[in-house]
């Protein structure tokens, strides 16, 4: 229970569930086929699947982001990864990057195929905006 309440309280401090800090890295470029690039960095820490709303630090620039943590078992992956996808912002970004994962909206699940993912990530998309739109009328 101790935990737990400091676990709460290190949210309140640092407003993120996660943060992952990471060199981007070329992937399959299906994002981008799919409409939807992605900054793509190793996982290096453990931390549940599923789609979150987040933000991408790059130097002092800060972005909104939609991010995927997990294997793309849609196309039989199995290497999960840190995929993040800048909202409003099309900018090319390399190097080291943090991500931080401020609201979990799912689980990572497999679709029958692309066109039924493509479909979930537009849902998850206005999901993720109007969620971190919230959040900073909160702040």
């Amino acid at each position: 229970e101790q935990v737990e309440i400091l676990h709460e309280v290190s949210l309140l401090v640092m407003n993120y569930l996660y943060r992952i800090d990471g060199e981007v890295q070329a992937h399959r470029g299906r994002g981008r086929q799919l409409g939807v690039p992605t900054l793509n960095i190793p996982l290096t820490v453990n931390i549940p699947d599923g789609v979150y709303a987040g933000v991408v630090s790059s130097g002092s620039q800060r972005f909104s982001a939609a991010v995927f943590v997990g294997a793309a078992i849609t196309f039989g992956e199995t290497e999960r990864q840190v995929e993040a996808h800048l909202l409003n912002a099309d900018v090319d970004i390399s190097g080291l990057i943090t991500v931080e994962l401020t609201h979990w909206i799912r689980d990572n699940q497999a679709f029958t195929d692309a066109a039924a993912l493509q479909q979930q990530m537009a849902t998850d998309l206005i999901t993720i905006q109007q969620c971190l739109q919230a959040s900073s009328k909160n702040s």
